[in-house]
């Protein structure tokens, strides 16, 4: 027999949440590593920029952007946003991943598989596959691909990084007219604007840690609204924002998995709200909980 939750019972928490409320505290828990998008500035600035240039007309070479961030800043949190956005756009994008790829398919086969052609061997020597692909960009609208983790594609042998850079090169130019949005590290900025071609076509978005500032207390306060804990987090602790500032050196990765570990343990510790003393041993309440820490002494601000 399901129980009844107080309207206001838990008003710090987002209305969409309360469900979890219902569940056993292991449960709850668990559900506080879970993941999920909270929007902000940054990411939805990025997501508006991309649907702007989709929408630019008669332009000899598509505007493209490669976007760079280190390890944990979200790529491909904003790759995952951006398809959800994108789904209800009129211009259509591609989306390829180097990383997802266990038929071990180059970045030509991933793009032709998501376009639904052939790409057997036997197929590619019977027929010429541009037609296909200017029929299909055609007929669905398609303005755009979206390549996540493409450095793996740019850090290959030197015969296999020319064949990506032509492909690139091609995928913008006036015979297919797609603009491309790269996500990955700063190798893959260094290796594209190697490339004077590329370097002019491409614009640069780097995906930056969040500074300590309003964004990101934000930022903070937004997302422990989804987390089910049974008391409101003392969001005015400027102790405790601090120091998980400084202990996740502002990487939203870092940010999230400090918030869900502290979550989880004031769960099955009773404390029901986070607090500082989480944050200050967070380390250990990533062991507990078998969570991979993207932290160093090197990136904390200091």
């Amino acid at each position: 027999m399901a129980v009844d939750i107080e309207v206001d019972q838990y008003v710090h928490v987002n209305p969409k949440r309360h469900s979890l409320f219902l569940m056993s505290d292991d449960d709850r828990a668990r559900a506080c590593r879970q993941d999920f998008w909270v929007s902000h500035p940054a990411a939805n600035d990025l997501i508006k920029k991309i649907h702007v240039m989709l929408r630019i007309e008669n332009k000899v070479q598509a505007p493209c952007m490669v976007c760079c961030g280190v390890g944990g800043s979200g790529k491909t949190s904003h790759v995952q946003r951006l398809m959800a956005e994108s789904a209800d756009w009129e211009q259509k994008l591609l989306f390829v991943s180097m990383h997802q790829n266990p038929n071990n398919y180059n970045l030509k086969q991933l793009i032709l598989t998501k376009m639904g052609l052939d790409i057997s061997r036997q197929a590619r020597a019977s027929s010429n596959i541009t037609p296909q692909m200017q029929e299909i960009i055609r007929r669905e609208n398609i303005r755009g691909v979206v390549i996540d983790e493409v450095h793996d594609a740019l850090t290959l042998t030197d015969l296999q990084q020319r064949i990506n850079l032509s492909l690139l090169k091609n995928l913008s130019g006036s015979e297919y007219g797609l603009s491309v949005f790269a996500f990955g590290v700063g190798d893959a900025q260094i290796v594209l604007r190697a490339d004077p071609q590329l370097a002019r076509r491409y614009a640069v978005h780097n995906i930056k840690p969040f500074n300590y500032d309003n964004d990101f207390r934000n930022f903070v306060a937004s997302y422990i609204n989804y987390l089910p804990l049974k008391l409101r987090t003392n969001l005015s602790d400027q102790a405790m924002l601090l120091t998980l500032y400084k202990n996740t050196g502002g990487v939203i990765d870092n940010v999230v998995k400090a918030l869900q570990a502290s979550a989880s343990f004031a769960v099955l510790s009773g404390d029901e709200r986070i607090k500082i003393e989480h944050i200050m041993g967070i380390e250990h309440l990533f062991e507990m909980f078998g969570m991979a820490s993207g932290y160093s002494d090197d990136s904390k601000p200091t």
